[in-house]
């Protein structure tokens, strides 16, 4: 088999009965486009796919399923080496459950807070200032929280004022 070669700029390569599979380069950019349909890109050897720019591999997906992003041997199903932006809903989802909906996730429930749910009920929230407020029970050191008086073990802070209270209900 020979090579294809289009000896253009404004030329394009184009595949099925409706050529609506192209790729091509413009002078500056490269492309490929399906016009129809779902585009496949399929690695049917049981080996790595890797996607980069710069001559240095971004994206990797190894042949189990694992998903690295600048990191090129992923030990989890997303394994990324950098900062992680989340924007929209500003949430980060923790599901246990295969196909349940999440209630227990990390977002942001107003401008500048940190707010963590779970079972859909918000139970720490954090403010710039460093200001923690607990909504739920807190325990240190034990496996129970069940009530306020559930420290276990000592408890040491570098700053501020620490307040115990204990629920006599």
């Amino acid at each position: 088999m020979s090579d294809v070669i289009i000896d253009s700029d404004s030329g394009k390569f184009k595949a099925g009965d409706g050529q609506d599979l192209n790729l091509y380069h413009n002078g500056t950019n490269s492309f490929i486009e399906n016009e129809t349909g779902i585009l496949y890109v399929t690695n049917k050897a049981n080996a790595n796919m890797v996607f980069g720019t710069n001559n240095t591999a971004r994206i990797t997906v190894e042949a189990d399923g694992d998903i690295g992003i600048n990191e090129t041997s992923p030990t989890a199903k997303l394994d990324v080496d950098g900062d992680i932006q989340i924007k929209g809903a500003n949430a980060l989802l923790l599901n246990h459950t295969t196909g349940a909906a999440s209630d227990t996730y990390i977002n942001s429930p107003s401008s500048n807070t940190m707010g963590f749910r779970t079972g859909g009920t918000l139970a720490l929230t954090i403010a710039t200032d460093q200001n923690a407020a607990f909504e739920a029970n807190i325990g240190v050191g034990g496996n129970t929280l069940n009530s306020w008086n559930s420290l276990h073990s000592a408890v040491q802070l570098g700053y501020g004022a620490v307040a115990v209270r204990q629920n006599n209900n």
